[in-house]
C-alpha cells in the first residue's frame, strides 16, 4: 500500500467519525504534499481521485468532497 493510500484511509476514518476539521487539516498538511511528489503511474486511479478531491476542497464544495471521499473509500475497500 502506498503512503497516499494509507493517508487516505486515515482521512476516511476521520470522516466516518464525523471529525471533518481534522480530516481537512490532515488532507491539506499531510496528504497534499505526498500527492504532489507521488508518481501518478504508481496508482493512477487514486492519484486522479485525490486530484479531484483537492479541487473540490479548494472550491469549498463540501458535499462533493464527501462524495469523492466515498469513491476513494470504495477504491481502497476501506
Amino acid at each position: 500500500m502506498s503512503n497516499l493510500a494509507a493517508m487516505m484511509k486515515q482521512i476516511i476514518k476521520h470522516v466516518d467519525e464525523g471529525d471533518l476539521m481534522t480530516a481537512l487539516d490532515f488532507f491539506e498538511n499531510s496528504v497534499l504534499p505526498e500527492h504532489k511528489k507521488m508518481n501518478p503511474s504508481e496508482d493512477q486511479a487514486l492519484h486522479d481521485l485525490v486530484t479531484k478531491l483537492d479541487s473540490t476542497v479548494e472550491n469549498e464544495d463540501w458535499n462533493e468532497s464527501l462524495e469523492v471521499v466515498d469513491e476513494i473509500s470504495e477504491l481502497l475497500n476501506a
